[in-house]
């Protein structure tokens, strides 16, 4: 990734807040976030963010993101503590991205349908979600992908029914499932949403 004038990427565990530069900062990477209240209540202030990128943290939820007024992408890896998506009301309503992998103890994933202009959704590498009857709430998604991430009940209709139609999908083929991927992007003409960006990664490396 190429690092730009405005953008900041620290590691928590080594650097210190007061010794970080966060004056225009529009872009901010963080890794090994930690925090007492196991949320993100103690990011810094920055109040011009518009990207937000966190690679491992203890939150139980989304508490502290609600502090950034004009963000409008949002990327959680590994979040292995979080189970709720508690104080998604306080996030900008301007967000359009939202991706959270490698988080499988999430238990209200439908609160996602309160970011309502949210065109891009990544929910991959998460345990499980019992349906996706909510996307058919969030009219400005247009791609939605959930690699490795089981939908309970198979049934993957929504993705059809969706208006306007979809653009893009990801998600792994299931013997439960009430339709295979090759189908769904047939019928929709729509890409395979890994094609056009890799919603996997892999960040066992930086444990």
């Amino acid at each position: 990734m190429v690092i730009h004038p405005l953008d900041v990427s620290f590691d928590w565990r080594k650097n210190k807040l007061r010794d970080l530069d966060f004056t225009d900062c529009t872009y901010l990477e963080i890794w090994h976030h930690s925090c007492k209240e196991k949320n993100f209540s103690n990011l810094p202030e920055i109040s011009g963010l518009k990207t937000i990128v966190i690679n491992f943290t203890n939150s139980e939820n989304l508490y502290g993101l609600g502090k950034y007024p004009n963000l409008e992408r949002i990327e959680l890896y590994y979040c292995r503590n979080m189970k709720l998506l508690d104080g998604i009301e306080y996030l900008s309503k301007k967000i359009t991205f939202f991706q959270l992998d490698y988080s499988k103890k999430i238990q209200n994933f439908n609160r996602i349908v309160e970011l309502e202009n949210i065109e891009d959704l990544r929910y991959n590498e998460s345990g499980k979600i019992e349906n996706i009857d909510f996307i058919l709430q969030m009219k400005k998604l247009r791609t939605f992908c959930f690699v490795n991430t089981n939908v309970v009940d198979g049934n993957l209709y929504p993705l059809l029914q969706h208006e306007p139609k979809l653009t893009s999908v990801g998600f792994m083929n299931k013997r439960h499932y009430s339709h295979k991927l090759e189908y769904i992007k047939q019928k929709l003409g729509c890409f395979d949403a890994c094609n056009i960006k890799t919603p996997i990664i892999n960040l066992e490396d930086n444990m």
